[in-house]
């Protein structure tokens, strides 16, 4: 009996790592329901690879158990399946552009401007932290394996590479792109969390200059490049940029790995810190906050509607949705009538997969009253949620949230 195949393959993606990688069509019924009609079918590039695929090592490991209960800052691992007799790693597609597409081909890129590329960069540095949380490796950090979602927000992708540090272990093989890997991984030597952070500096770099500081003509000159050189600060060569935050880049590029953020939730701090000094929540300023009429994190009451707000989009910005969240019902309730409570509070809610929730608060946002070009964007929010099921009813959303977690 001839066999059916489930996947048609549409153009040839890439290749990595890992393998080839192709954009298909789902010819199954069964698995077009779950996933969509387009994956991402990743072909192993050697039996080792594709061994591992069989005994499940990749879809079940603690790769996946880490990033399922974030999935608005990773691309989802779908599982894997047969196709043309060989075993292939199916990934979500996302039709949106990566983050290469955004900045431009090397050496023509240019830089995400203003907000937008604090927010790009801010998001990123969320995934890495929960990935380092989770004593995940990444190892190929680079503006091509970050993707856009439906809404703009970055999901890191392609974990062909990623591998757990086990306690006790010096590191990982180096590996991933020569334009991307930490001078430690250039020498041979191994490579751990530190180096991620050199690679995430490297995107933060292009993000806010459209430069790559390290480009050269062949692999020897780069890695030459990366052990001697270095770079610019980010604000000598893009206006705009703020130099503490061109400092806290310097740093992650540093040479010597024990000199860089020590893994990614140290990036995440040190941007909430540099971003916004006003809202950190480091303990040691809670008196001066005081003294200025500011209260430090642990005080409770009601936070004025100003301070609510600048305090809420740097924790929406570096990924603490939860904390958020609980500071805008604590305004709300004070101020109800304040629509841009409700829409930092929208976002947060969306963040965290509670769509009706989201919906409603945008709704509220909407109708409280918000500036021009915050209520263009609320409404073509709200028409966007809306087509996708978030302004159903509390059931109905409660259904489709399980049917995603299983799909996880």
């Amino acid at each position: 009996m001839a066999r059916v195949e489930k996947f048609r393959l549409v153009r040839l993606l890439g290749q990595g790592g890992f393998g080839t990688t192709y954009l298909a069509d789902v010819l199954d019924s069964g698995l077009a329901a779950n996933w969509g009609p387009r994956v991402v079918l990743k072909m192993p590039r050697d039996l080792e690879r594709g061994l591992a695929l069989i005994q499940g090592d990749y879809a079940q490991n603690s790769i996946a158990r880490a990033l399922s209960p974030a999935t608005d800052l990773f691309v989802r691992t779908l599982g894997f399946e047969i196709f043309d007799g060989q075993y292939v790693l199916c990934v979500e597609y996302l039709p949106r552009s990566s983050l290469r597409d955004r900045l431009g081909e090397l050496g023509h890129a240019r830089p995400i401007p203003g907000e937008e590329g604090i927010a790009v960069i801010g998001g990123i540095a969320a995934g890495v932290a929960v990935l380092h949380r989770a004593a995940i490796l990444h190892r190929d950090l680079s503006p091509d394996n970050i993707l856009f979602d439906a809404s703009g927000r970055p999901k890191i992708g392609d974990f062909g590479l990623a591998e757990r540090i086990e306690p006790g272990a010096r590191g990982l093989a180096p590996s991933g792109k020569v334009l991307y890997l930490a001078p430690e991984g250039q020498k041979g030597e191994p490579i751990s969390f530190p180096s991620d952070v050199f690679s995430l500096g490297l995107v933060f770099y292009e993000v806010l200059t459209g430069i790559h500081p390290f480009l050269a003509q062949g692999n020897e000159e780069v890695r030459l490049r990366v052990l001697r050189e270095d770079p610019p600060s980010p604000h000598e060569i893009a206006g705009g940029v703020d130099p503490g935050l061109s400092r806290l880049v310097a740093r992650m590029l540093d040479k010597d790995p024990a000199k860089r953020p020590g893994t990614g939730e140290a990036v995440r701090r040190e941007l909430d810190d540099v971003l916004h000094p006003a809202s950190s929540s480091r303990p040691a300023r809670a008196p001066q906050e005081a003294k200025n009429g500011r209260r430090g994190p642990d005080e409770s009451g009601p936070l004025n509607a100003e301070e609510c707000l600048e305090r809420c989009r740097a924790l929406n910005q570096s990924g603490r949705f939860e904390e958020a969240t609980l500071l805008l019902d604590r305004s709300i309730a004070t101020a109800p009538e304040h629509g841009l409570l409700h829409w930092q509070r929208a976002i947060a809610l969306r963040r965290l997969e509670r769509g009706l929730e989201a919906y409603r608060a945008l709704e509220d946002a909407i109708g409280r009253g918000l500036p021009e070009s915050i209520e263009r964007e609320a409404r073509r929010l709200l028409d966007l949620w809306g087509q996708q099921g978030l302004s159903r009813t509390d059931n109905a959303a409660r259904e489709t949230a399980t049917e995603d977690s299983s799909e996880d």
